[in-house]
């Protein structure tokens, strides 16, 4: 099957945001989004992000491909507009993390980081217990398209409220049919949390792999990963817990 990928934000009851879309809404252009990142490569889109630390943007590992070169990585910070980016908010990366444990079939672990060359602006915290968190809305907040093809490069940050499927839910062949399971493993590992837009679509699309998704405190609760398809009803977003006990900035001692 294949597994197309997707993310999300979560930001409920933190930001005034404007509908203008169907089964979307459009950030507003007020500061309150300035943790979420757009990522380039080779001055093309390719995955949204989190600022954790002043240096540090955390995201999905599958975004990267092994000949990506690192000086072709470029950070867009402090805008929710595609079309309208500044010179001060582009940041180089200096280093690619990758979770040594990150699998391209599964994506089972599904993070990495990037250390940007200069300071970012505000960050957001790492949420640490994510099982309070079933049957709850979250927010999704993401550069993805509404629909499919993907095609069309992204323009705006957009978000939308999801709720969070309980694991037993999340892995049924009642869902998934005879592709439950993977390799005699859940398709839907421990390090996977399933959101939607219950009964109508998975609330997320292409392009939105890599942002966060967010408690109201907020915190990161996970970084979306992947889905069925953008628009199929009962077939939920899938995304990549970022507890912090998994974290641990990769292996890296010094994450400011």
């Amino acid at each position: 099957m294949l597994l197309n990928s997707l993310i999300l934000t979560i930001t409920a009851g933190l930001i005034r945001l404007t509908q203008t879309i169907p089964n979307g809404f459009i950030a507003a252009d007020d500061g309150g989004l300035n943790f979420v990142v757009a990522i380039y490569d080779q001055e093309k889109y390719i995955c949204g992000g989190t600022i954790i630390t002043p240096n540090f943007v955390v995201t999905a590992a599958h975004c990267f491909k092994r000949e990506s070169e690192i000086t072709d990585i470029k950070i867009i910070c402090k805008t929710v507009d595609l079309t309208d980016i500044k010179e001060e908010n582009i940041r180089n990366v200096k280093e690619i993390i990758i979770h040594p444990r990150y699998s391209k079939l599964s994506r089972d672990f599904d993070i990495a980081l990037l250390r940007s060359e200069y300071p970012n602006v505000r960050k957001l915290g790492l949420a640490t217990y994510y099982d309070v968190y079933y049957d709850e809305y979250t927010t999704a907040v993401g550069w993805g398209l509404q629909a499919e093809p993907n095609d069309v490069p992204p323009v705006r940050l957009t978000y939308n409220i999801l709720q969070v499927w309980q694991r037993a839910t999340c892995n049924s062949r009642r869902i998934w049919g005879p592709d439950a399971y993977y390799l005699f493993k859940p398709l839907v590992s421990e390090r996977m949390l399933c959101a939607d837009i219950r009964d109508i679509a998975p609330g997320t699309c292409e392009s939105d792999d890599g942002s966060p998704m967010l408690t109201n405190g907020p915190e990161i609760l996970g970084i979306l990963s992947w889905r069925y398809d953008c628009q199929t009803p009962g077939k939920p977003s899938r995304v990549c817990l970022e507890a912090k006990e998994d974290y641990k900035c990769l292996g890296k001692d010094d994450c400011n």
